[in-house]
C-alpha cells in the first residue's frame, strides 16, 4: 500500500508583503516571565490585506471569550503560526477589552499546553492554536479552547500532482490537523482515479 501524507507550506515562508498596518501587543516569554512589547501587523499588501493560509477562526475566538468572560488570556500558537499572536491580541483588546498575552515558548502539540504560564498570568482562558482537542479543561483550572488553524489551501492540485508517484492501487492518507477537513475530498478525488482508499477515522 502506498502512503501520501501532505503538509502544505507553513505561514512561516510567508514573506516579503509590502507594508504594514501595525498596533501595539504585549508578548510574555513564559519561561522567564519577561514581558515585551511589539507592534502587531497585519499584512497589508495591493490595498488589501491579505489572508492568512490558515483558518483562524476569528468570529469563533472572540464568541468564546464574550461567552466565558473572560478578562486575561494567553494564546499559545505553535511556531509557524506566531507571526499571527500579536494581530490575535490586537482584535481581541478591540473587540472584548480583555487583557492578551502571547506566549513565545515553543507548542509542540495538544499536550504541550502552556497552563503553568497562564496560571503565573492569573489568566482565566488559555486559547490554543494549532492541534485539536486533547484535554477537556487544564487540570489547574484554566479552561483551554482548542483552535484547529484550518488550512485554506487547494489540496486537490497537490495531489495531482502527486499521482506519478503513486504505486498499486491502494493508497493510505495521513495528515495533520491542518488538513483534516480535505480527506473526504482528496478521498473522493483518489477513488475517482481508481485507487481504493484508506484513513483513519
Amino acid at each position: 500500500m502506498a502512503c501520501l501524507a501532505f503538509v502544505i507550506a507553513s505561514p512561516v515562508h510567508r514573506t516579503n508583503l509590502n507594508n504594514r498596518v501595525t498596533g501595539r501587543a504585549r508578548i510574555r516569554d513564559s519561561d522567564s516571565g519577561r514581558l515585551y512589547r511589539t507592534e502587531a501587523s497585519r499584512c497589508f499588501h495591493s490595498g488589501r490585506f491579505a489572508l492568512s493560509m490558515y483558518d483562524l477562526e476569528e468570529d469563533r475566538l472572540i464568541a468564546e471569550i464574550t461567552g466565558r468572560g473572560a478578562r486575561r488570556l494567553l494564546i499559545q500558537l505553535p511556531d509557524g503560526l506566531k507571526s499571527e499572536g500579536p494581530r490575535l491580541a490586537s482584535l481581541i483588546r478591540e473587540k472584548t477589552g480583555a487583557d492578551v498575552f502571547v506566549s513565545a515558548s515553543p507548542a509542540w502539540g495538544a499536550c504541550d499546553l502552556s497552563l503553568d504560564a497562564a496560571a503565573r498570568l492569573k489568566a482565566d482562558l488559555l486559547v490554543h492554536y494549532g492541534h485539536n482537542e486533547f484535554l477537556r479543561d487544564g487540570s489547574n483550572g484554566i479552561p483551554v479552547v482548542y483552535i484547529p488553524a484550518k488550512s485554506r489551501h487547494e489540496i486537490i492540485p497537490v495531489v495531482e500532482k502527486a499521482l506519478p508517484l503513486l504505486e498499486g492501487t491502494r493508497i493510505g492518507l495521513a495528515t495533520v490537523v491542518q488538513h483534516l477537513h480535505t480527506l473526504p475530498e482528496t478521498t473522493r478525488f483518489l477513488e475517482s482515479k481508481g485507487f481504493r482508499v484508506q484513513h483513519p477515522g
